[in-house]
């Protein structure tokens, strides 16, 4: 009752107890979308031009459990 406890993968999260609050994440898409960076990276190097550098932002979702509350008065 003193502090929230709050996660970042939600791998675990909703099967320990209590439930930890976490950040959801698209584990597959992340890794998709990394090996798509990868060999695009590799066709422009074979080219010979620069790969630029990237920046990309998956969606994720805030989890609320049993983990986290509001401040206390």
């Amino acid at each position: 009752d003193d502090i929230s406890i709050v996660g970042f993968d939600d791998t675990i999260a909703g099967i320990v107890w209590p439930g930890l609050t976490t950040i959801h994440q698209p584990i597959s898409q992340i890794g998709a979308t990394a090996i798509d960076l990868i060999m695009e990276s590799i066709r422009l190097t074979r080219a010979g031009r620069r790969p630029q550098i990237q920046n990309h932002l998956a969606e994720h979702q805030l989890i609320i459990r049993e983990s986290a509350a509001p401040p206390a008065r």
